[in-house]
């Protein structure tokens, strides 16, 4: 039974219940109640009173050490973002409030070879994106946003929060996984003991428009402290990006109630219940399809879809000059959120100095989609003007560029998806803290248990029919059909259904002390993690194989999961009934140590040392084993200090200061040629072969080679390789040792066993030759040449088992600085700047490839001398880092400044009236990493083209505000405009020195006789959102 509806209901019954009843609560049931009113209930240090957040400036702060603690002695950089720098901002989701965080990174930009196959995704900011929940801080990501410090996958509205509060570094002792760098804990709106209403609409550019209300008041106030308070908001709202057809709608109810039944006990219910969809999800453009290889103006040999920056051609926008809003799938793609989470919190005081909190979280969200993925183009020649005769709608578009004898057609195909995704997350934290005074000194003590659990089930489908006759599996449409392509109907059928199941739990234990009248404050915490990972696939299958793939009703799910993806097979990732790891469960550990020292009455040191962790969700090495988690450590130090106090005793600049370094290890890469012994020996055969048949020569002195034929590495067979004869001598290729091997399509079959010394042997001094050819570094990788029963096979662990997984450890390190100032009643000012530095501090161990030899390409390609590897064939003895240690991977700005000011007009003709201004400045950002996708370094190299730094590029927005009284009631009218400056594009350029060929624009080396140097141009481009605006207009009373 589906119970979240009941549960929804209920509680949308208790708020309005609650609001009927506020409205005949009698007036000043006791004078203490009546003293603290406007607040919330406040039971135990838990909980923080954001009704005494002053502007921008917050006192105190829980996110980082799960207690209400003031934050300049808490030693941590703690951000907190306000109720009211929210509102001043426009800001109308949890990301948006974040823009003014110098720091935390929201996009990427990194062109190539991007280092996300870690679990986090980190090294480069991976799938961050406005809609995902994901973010970056000091350099890694955080998968996750927290609310009253659970796990909240979805980004949902601002207008039941109170405030953000931002904990950068290592977030694992209290909150467990997915913390690598830092946090985002959202605090939500408590309901309050005083009726309180507030109504906002909005309008704006991009089909901005925006409904909110929210309602807060008391249902019960008594003598004897029992209380019941309750809060609830609505929002519904539209929002169209400047990208075609990118529609969003939100609609979100929000009721929550904050319950005292006895003087020590306090329950607090906090429920979100949402609808979000997303439309014109699909692709904007299409690559076009190359004809061959054509030279270019600069002389240089290039795929004819290439253009002169080394750039791939779009259909739309280079062939046809669409702009870069243009989106060819239109708006019939979608996803449609149904979204609930519903949070319950019992703290209770068990004897003076110990109490308990106890909560639990549950999110469902239910995803369904449409969408669009493109097939690209394909393209087809004929002789004359007579079309293709195979599927498609083709489009002459002129002479073959590389044959203009053939006329050239193109047509663009796709395929529709029916998709969903059901996702269930339960958390629960169970805390209990002791507090006691030790010489006069306050300590702490707080035990935890977390649990978080995910149930995930994903349904794939694949598209059975299509728009064209003849059609099967996709549809198509013209090359030069611009029009927004359009669902027709196509038919799909359930492919794949995959659950996946995820188990985090984590113990943990704190202390915090007070010391020397409150001068010193030290924490520290360790915490015991364990996780498990399960996932299988169903693979939808015929229940009459005879009826058609259209019939959808005969795809049925199979009685058992596919047996593959349930258990493993020999040599294979260790798979148990689904469960990763082998099926054993996964244990680590992260520990924090902090201090704070007041030097003076206002300044406090600090320096702190914490760790992350992000478990691994099922990556193995080579040879089958998992990685251990990727795990953060920081090392901090920093300075916190108010200064200036006014007439009142309020500081009037608060700021804190921090250095930090951040080392991560087991974050993972995958590289091309790294050995995979776990899948040697498999008796897979190629088609139509015997395996391990010899095979001779064809010359006078002909001799047999065993001729492999399976398709993985045989350890226990001869190790042969496919030698290319261009590296024989020309003066041995009339040797014994060389006519009598076989040879087929210029590649000689060497049996390694056989090989002779150098001096007497020319096929081992071609394998040498091979093996140390800096200008072709996999030389000896081929593992088949010809077809049929005559094709010779290699059998080698480079040709057959390679490509796998590696971990790798790297750091940030940096400098970050939040200041919040009131220089005057009036003015009021947030500055935030980070420098963060990063690289590649080493790792990429690779396992021992059993029964390797010297010749085995993964040594040439990382230049590992060939004696070395003569002397030592134990690849997972060799440290393969040296190109990549001190490399930068990430792609955020090494400088980041924001700065939002807000001038206060106290009387006169323009009381009422306040402006705000923002600036936001990011520096300059990697657009490449300078590294293949085989960790070897490109810079410096020869015939390399580099593209330049992406331009340091800023934001300059505005507020402007009014407050007045109209009609008895308090209003707020509020303009921002983002992008003032309307900064749409930003482009460097710079140049790239090759060296090619002047016959054939092929590259060369300079030293080739002949070869002509030529200058290429480079460019990186970067777009932005052109300017908008957001009108809006609220009452509250």
């Amino acid at each position: 039974m589906n119970t979240r509806p009941l549960l929804f209901a209920s509680l949308i019954t208790v708020a309005i219940g609650a609001g009927l009843r506020a409205q005949s609560t009698p007036a000043g049931v006791s004078a203490g109640l009546a003293a603290r009113d406007d607040q919330p209930i406040v039971l135990s240090e838990f909980r923080v009173d954001t009704s005494k957040d002053r502007g921008y400036v917050a006192t105190n702060a829980t996110t980082g050490t799960r207690l209400n603690m003031p934050i300049k002695d808490i030693p941590l950089p703690v951000e907190v973002i306000t109720r009211e720098f929210i509102d001043d901002i426009g800001a109308v989701d949890i990301k948006e409030s974040l823009r003014y965080s110098a720091g935390i990174v929201q996009d990427t930009v990194t062109t190539s070879n991007n280092f996300t196959f870690s679990p986090s995704g980190t090294g480069n900011a991976g799938s961050i994106s406005r809609d995902s929940v994901q973010i970056n801080i000091r350099g890694f990501n955080t998968r996750s946003f927290l609310r009253n410090g659970f796990r909240q996958d979805t980004v949902t509205d601002v207008v039941n929060i109170d405030r953000q509060e931002v904990a950068r570094g290592p977030q694992a002792l209290l909150y467990g996984v997915a913390a690598l760098g830092g946090i985002v804990n959202i605090t939500p709106k408590y309901p309050r003991n005083t009726p309180y209403t507030s109504a906002r609409v909005g309008v704006g550019s991009d089909e901005f428009y925006r409904f909110e209300a929210y309602r807060s008041g008391p249902v019960m106030k008594r003598d004897d402290g029992k209380a019941l308070n309750y809060g609830i908001g609505v929002v519904y709202q539209t929002l169209s990006y400047p990208d075609e057809f990118d529609d969003r709608r939100r609609l979100l109810i929000t009721p929550a109630i904050d319950f005292r039944p006895f003087r020590n006990t306090n329950v607090f219910v906090d429920v979100e219940y949402g609808k979000f969809r997303a439309e014109g999800i699909g692709f904007k453009d299409v690559s076009d399809a190359s004809a061959g290889n054509v030279i270019n103006r600069f002389g240089l040999r290039v795929a004819e879809n290439v253009n002169e920056y080394n750039e791939g051609v779009n259909v739309a926008r280079n062939r046809f000059g669409r702009d870069r809003f243009f989106r060819w799938s239109g708006g019939d793609t979608f996803n449609k959120d149904d979204y609930f989470s519903g949070t319950v919190e019992v703290t209770q005081r068990i004897l003076p100095g110990l109490s308990a909190v106890v909560g639990a979280n549950y999110t469902d969200v239910f995803q369904q989609r449409r969408s669009l993925d493109s097939q690209g183009v394909v393209t087809s020649n004929t002789t004359g003007a007579v079309a293709p005769t195979t599927v498609g709608v083709w489009t002459n578009v002129g002479p073959n560029p590389t044959n203009p004898a053939q006329t050239y057609w193109k047509t663009i195909n796709y395929q529709w998806a029916h998709g969903a995704t059901h996702k269930f997350i339960r958390q629960l934290r169970a805390e209990l803290t002791a507090d006691f005074s030790l010489w006069g000194n306050k300590q702490l003590f707080l035990l935890g248990r977390q649990e978080q659990t995910i149930n995930q089930t994903d349904r794939s489908t694949a598209q059975v029919t299509s728009n064209v006759t003849g059609g099967t599996n996709r549809s198509f449409v013209a090359f030069n059909d611009l029009r927004p392509i359009r669902y027709q109907g196509e038919q799909t059928r359930v492919f794949r259904e995959v659950p996946f199941w995820e188990w985090n739990s984590g113990h943990y234990a704190t202390y915090q002390g007070r010391w020397w009248h409150d001068r010193l404050t030290t924490i520290a915490g360790l915490r015991w993690n364990r996780y498990m990972v399960r996932t299988y696939n169903n693979t939808f299958v015929k229940a009459d194989a005879t009826l058609p793939d259209t019939n959808l009703a005969n795809w049925a799910k199979p009685a058992a999961p596919d047996a593959t993806s349930l258990n493993s097979a020999p040599g294979a990732v260790p798979v148990v009934n689904g469960y990763r790891f082998g099926g054993k469960v996964q244990r680590d550990t992260s520990p924090t140590a902090g201090v704070s020292a007041k030097v003076w009455r206002d300044v406090a040191l600090y320096a702190v040392t914490a760790g992350g962790i992000f478990p691994n969700t099922g990556q193995r090495d080579g040879a089958g084993n998992p990685f251990q988690a990727e795990k953060t450590e920081s090392k901090e130090v920093g300075l916190k200090f108010d200064l200036w106090k006014d007439r009142r005793g309020r500081d009037r600049i608060s700021a804190t200061v921090a250095a930090f370094e951040i080392k991560r290890e087991n974050a993972i890469y995958n590289l091309f040629w790294a050995p995979q012994p776990r899948s040697n020996n498999q008796a897979t055969l190629r088609a139509g072969f015997t395996g391990n048949v010899p095979v001779s020569g064809s010359g006078p002195n002909a001799y047999a080679v065993t001729n492999s034929a399976y398709t993985t590495f045989q350890t226990d067979k001869p190790v042969t390789y496919l030698l290319p004869i261009s590296y024989v001598a020309a003066a041995d290729l009339n040797h014994p040792r060389v006519t009598g091997a076989p040879q087929l399509n210029g590649f000689v079959l060497v049996d390694y066993a056989s090989l002779g010394a150098a001096a007497s042997d020319p096929l081992r001094r071609a394998l040498d030759q091979a093996a140390n050819d800096a200008n072709n570094f996999t030389a000896l990788q081929t593992a088949t040449t010809g077809t049929g029963a005559a094709a010779l096979n290699a059998n080698n662990g480079y040709a057959l088992n390679r490509n796998s997984d590696t971990s790798y450890n790297d750091q940030t390190r940096g400098v970050d600085l939040q200041v919040y100032l009131n220089l005057t009643d009036q003015l009021s000012a947030v500055v935030t700047y980070q420098y963060l530095t990063q690289w590649v501090l080493g790792g990429f161990r690779v396992a021992d490839q059993p029964s390797s030899t010297e010749y085995d390409s993964w040594w040439n390609y990382m230049g590992v001398p060939l004696e070395s590897r003569r002397a030592n064939k134990d690849e997972s003895s060799y440290d393969f880092s040296g190109q990549t240690r001190g490399r930068r991977t990430l792609d955020n700005p090494r400088n980041q400044l924001s700065l939002w000011t807000k001038y206060e007009f106290p009387e006169g003709r323009w009381r009422g009236l306040d402006l705000g201004l923002g600036v936001q400045f990011n520096g300059q950002r990697q657009s490449e990493v300078l590294l293949t996708n085989g960790a070897r370094t490109t810079e410096g190299l020869e015939n390399v083209r580099y593209k330049p730094k992406f331009q340091a590029d800023y934001k300059v927005n505005l507020g402007v505000g009014y407050r007045t009284t109209l009609w008895g009631r308090k209003w707020n009218f509020r303009l921002n405009v983002n992008n003032l400056l309307n900064e749409q594009k930003k482009e460097a350029t710079g140049e790239s020195t090759l060296f090619v060929d002047p016959a054939t624009g092929a590259l060369v080396a300079s030293t080739v006789a002949g070869a002509r140097r030529i200058t290429v141009p480079e460019r990186a481009v970067r777009y932005y959102d052109p300017i908008s605006f957001r009108l809006t207009a609220g009452a509250s009373f």
